[in-house]
């Protein structure tokens, strides 16, 4: 019966003598679990922890692939009781990581500034005890790194002639990788991933103007605008004179106007000719004055050909009369 008793009642104490040191066990009262969290390059994350228990020290870095231990050299900061412990940071992460708060506290807050690509992968967290007794608590956490896209157009001409083909590369590059697209007027000409080309087989005047090539992902988006300038031979050339019915009276004057309707670039050089062997003027003036017409030397076909720095446009031509001997 004594013993019954004594039994019983180191049954009913020894809880009690337990709670002090379960109270004083260390554990993390958040957790990430491996989940992910979202940084954008160039900007911060923040990694934070809520713990309990009676922590001595806790370590933040790079987790080793398949064991939960922070890799050889990959600590990046310590804190204590007193706040941030002194450690050897790899190059890669110099002065761009901190933390914040001391392991009494409750919560520790580790910081990663400046995020490039590379920092992409798992950050641990090591929480170590004060009591030798208790164990050690590891949590992990991935990042993952996003960016947004900046594009990227060779050097391309600026001009080129009607009827030649065109084939004008946009890359961009980002996290995860942008969906581009070239746009004119609102309209999609192509699109895919990441390197999309404007491709045109035979270019023409109303393919004249700006394109724009446009890159978007989850980080964001960028665009960038190229134009295209059509060039053609002169069209729709006329030849006009001053004189009524083109028939002028010898001794007098006239004058011989040649215009073209459209050209790209505009008309450079003009060159008048008669009865198509005698070149009577070649320059960038679009007239042409004969004075004191004589009509042996005057009378016959002129012919007008606009040029351009594509080419020659169409011939126009007019017969002046010259009345008298």
């Amino acid at each position: 019966m004594t013993s019954l008793r004594i039994r019983t009642y180191w049954h009913g104490l020894l809880p009690l003598l337990l709670l002090p040191y379960a109270a004083c066990q260390i554990h993390f009262t958040s957790k990430y679990d491996g989940k992910s969290v979202t940084g954008l390059v160039g900007s911060s994350v923040n990694f934070t922890w809520n713990l309990s228990g009676d922590v001595d020290l806790v370590d933040w870095g790079l987790k080793k692939d398949g064991v939960n231990v922070i890799i050889n050299d990959g600590k990046l900061v310590s804190l204590d009781k007193h706040g941030p412990v002194s450690v050897k940071v790899p190059s890669a992460y110099s002065g761009r990581v901190s933390g914040s708060g001391d392991v009494s506290s409750g919560q520790v807050t580790f910081t990663l500034s400046l995020i490039t690509k590379n920092d992409k992968g798992f950050y641990g967290c090591n929480i170590k005890p004060t009591d030798t007794f208790d164990k050690e608590k590891f949590d992990f956490v991935y990042l993952a790194v996003k960016e947004a896209p900046e594009i990227s157009i060779p050097p391309a001409q600026a001009s080129y002639n009607e009827g030649s083909s065109v084939n004008i590369r946009c890359t961009a590059s980002g996290t995860p990788d942008p969906a581009v697209q070239w746009i004119r007027k609102g309209n999609v000409k192509s699109s895919g991933k990441k390197t999309v080309f404007l491709t045109l087989n035979s270019i023409n005047r109303e393919d004249n103007g700006q394109y724009t090539c446009k890159a978007t992902n989850s980080a964001g988006s960028d665009e960038k605008h190229v134009t295209l300038v059509v060039h053609y031979k002169p069209e729709g050339t006329t030849l006009n004179t001053s004189a009524d019915d083109k028939t002028v009276t010898q001794g007098e004057s006239v004058t011989f106007t040649c215009d073209a309707t459209a050209a790209q670039p505009q008309v450079s050089q003009y060159s008048f000719s008669l009865n198509d062997t005698t070149l009577v003027k070649d320059s960038n003036d679009n007239q042409y004055t004969i004075n004191n017409v004589e009509r042996s030397q005057h009378y016959g076909k002129y012919k007008c050909v606009p040029r351009n720095d594509v080419g020659d446009g169409p011939e126009a031509a007019v017969i002046l009369d010259v009345n008298g001997e």
